[in-house]
């Protein structure tokens, strides 16, 4: 148990008031109440973790014809590297390096991405542009944030779908 304090209760006759002391010094401590915090469990991922909406999955599985094959490479070399808010500072170059895809196929591939709502575009930082995963298919960050940030993107009409409205639209429910 090493230094921490063992303390027992007990109630006072006179006053009907509980107390809590310290057996091994006799020590009465102040009033108030004992609390048990357990330690916070410790993810097996470290930080490095997003969750993703199956509905999501399917729906990729489901574009297979238009994403092909370089795009599941990039969606998933995004993914990877997807950051808080989702976020992602990508160097086009470097990412199609390290996947051994062509830039250009890259590039192609991004696109796609883009005309399914899968990612959006952001400003530029330095040479490199931003991207950011839709909320509804995936999330890192808080989740109250990720609350929010389903409203925004709703609000802004962005959502996943080919071609307008269709069956095979993803529609995740709040």
């Amino acid at each position: 148990m090493g230094r921490e304090k063992r303390l027992t209760e007990r109630r006072d006759s006179e006053t009907k008031q509980r107390e809590h002391f310290d057996p091994s010094t006799g020590e009465v401590m102040p009033k108030g109440m004992l609390v048990y915090v357990p330690e916070r469990p410790k993810s097996p991922f470290g930080k490095d973790w997003f969750a993703m909406a199956q509905e999501a999955m399917i729906f990729l599985s489901k574009s297979h014809d238009i994403l092909k094959k370089d795009g599941f490479a990039v969606f998933c070399a995004l993914a990877g590297r997807l950051d808080f808010e989702n976020f992602i500072l990508i160097n086009q170059s470097e990412i199609a390096r390290d996947i051994g895809m062509d830039r250009a196929n890259f590039s192609k591939a991004l696109k796609r991405l883009e005309a399914l709502g899968v990612i959006a575009r952001g400003p530029k930082t330095g040479r490199s542009p931003t991207l950011r995963l839709n909320p509804m298919v995936a999330w890192k960050g808080k989740q109250r944030n990720h609350f929010n940030a389903l409203q925004v993107a709703r609000k802004q009409g962005w959502d996943l779908i080919d071609g307008g409205k269709d069956k095979n639209q993803l529609d995740l429910p709040l």
